[in-house]
């Protein structure tokens, strides 16, 4: 009954959040994260319609270029990374670095999710 609780609580319902309605803090977010990573509603538009993507992504260390990879969530990192969550084309779950992605492009190739997709 703390009225500072109560307060917050009631913004956070009138911007719609219970709903799961988008608001103007999701949308500022997503142009950010899109003006950050070019290919992110191309990533994202694949992703809600369960189509593969092939990423050429640059590793740190390990295998280098393009992958056909199914989509599932960017997720920001504890380091500050946006990262995106994907199943590689070895059936591995994988985080990609977005600023490791140099290019990206939708395929024709479906796919059934293994994993909840939160596009």
């Amino acid at each position: 009954n703390h009225p500072a609780l109560k307060t917050t609580v009631a913004q956070a319902l009138d911007l719609g959040i219970i709903c799961s309605y988008e608001n103007e803090h999701q949308t500022e977010l997503a142009q950010r994260i899109c003006e950050l990573v070019p290919c992110a509603e191309l990533v994202r538009f694949a992703g809600a319609n369960r189509l593969r993507v092939e990423v050429d992504y640059r590793a740190r260390q390990g295998r280098s270029g393009p992958r056909i990879v199914e989509p599932y969530s960017l997720r920001r990192a504890k380091n500050g990374a946006l990262l995106l969550y994907v199943v590689n084309d070895r059936g591995l779950l994988r985080a990609y670095d977005v600023r490791r992605i140099v290019g990206a492009r939708i395929t024709d190739q479906s796919f059934v999710p293994r994993y909840h997709v939160e596009f």
